[in-house]
């Protein structure tokens, strides 16, 4: 076995775990492939089960069929966002994109710079795309638009026809929180008492650690308000140590600490 190179043009894997393999030959039938994933905090990792690429060679033309699916992805202050856009057709499709404003249709002109052309184009900085133009990069870092909602068309076309998947590209609002307070002096026998406040609307989920271990609500100790409140009754030496509430919102995880 050997590891893929996602820098050589040939394969592409995605953070949701998908590999994009382009310009597929009869050859790629032969090889096997399967994934590896690493625990960031346990650093174990596992292997899935390996796959095949089933190559057809088609004799007739075939007009663009996406394998793609329209959808509503999220985009964050953190991290590029990959909107892969990929059809089966014979011969092979050439793609496009616009973003549509306003009912209109405007041509994103892309290179590995950003955006370039002239004429009537859409303003959206920091894009890239890759496989023929069916894969787009947009960095957030650069991304030119303002709006909280882009909605982007890609369409893959070929001699026998054409086929168009949509994109809603929404601002994720960024997670924030606040451990309080950050030092915590109890008595022994007293109750100690932590708050994870998390600013903002956005729907969310809170997990408690102490000394890197997840803690559950039993006996003395109580998690209540949604879980945004820690309690520990009875404190005694065996609850001294570093308490952590982690936030997990829809694209992103943060976490604060106190002792």
């Amino acid at each position: 076995p050997s590891l893929l190179s996602p820098t050589d043009g040939k394969y592409q894997a995605l953070l949701d775990g998908r590999l994009l393999v382009h310009e597929v030959k009869a050859a790629d039938s032969y090889a096997t492939y399967r994934c590896r994933v690493l625990h960031t905090l346990t650093s174990t990792t596992a292997a899935s089960n390996t796959a095949r690429i089933i190559v057809h060679d088609p004799r007739e033309r075939q007009a663009p069929r996406m394998v793609t699916k329209s959808a509503t992805v999220k985009l964050s202050d953190s991290k590029p966002l990959v909107l892969p856009c990929v059809a089966n057709a014979h011969p092979p499709p050439k793609y496009r994109w616009w973003q549509e404003r306003g009912g209109e249709k405007i041509p994103i002109i892309t290179s590995s710079t950003g955006v370039v052309g002239s004429g009537r184009t859409s303003e959206m900085g920091g894009t890239r795309t890759w496989g023929n133009g069916g894969v787009m990069l947009l960095d957030p870092n650069t991304h030119a638009s303002s709006d909280d909602t882009t909605k982007l068309v890609c369409e893959a076309s070929n001699e026998a026809g054409r086929a168009t998947m949509e994109i809603r590209v929404e601002r994720a609002v960024p997670v924030i929180a606040h451990l309080t307070p950050r030092v915590v002096v109890v008595d022994a026998g007293g109750v100690g008492v932590l708050r994870c406040q998390v600013p903002g609307p956005h729907p969310h989920s809170i997990s408690w650690y102490k000394d890197g271990h997840v803690i559950t609500p039993a006996g003395r100790i109580g998690i209540t308000e949604g879980g945004s409140v820690l309690e520990v009754r009875g404190v005694g030496r065996a609850d001294a140590g570093m308490y952590q509430c982690f936030v997990r919102g829809d694209e992103d995880t943060i976490q604060d600490a106190a002792e």
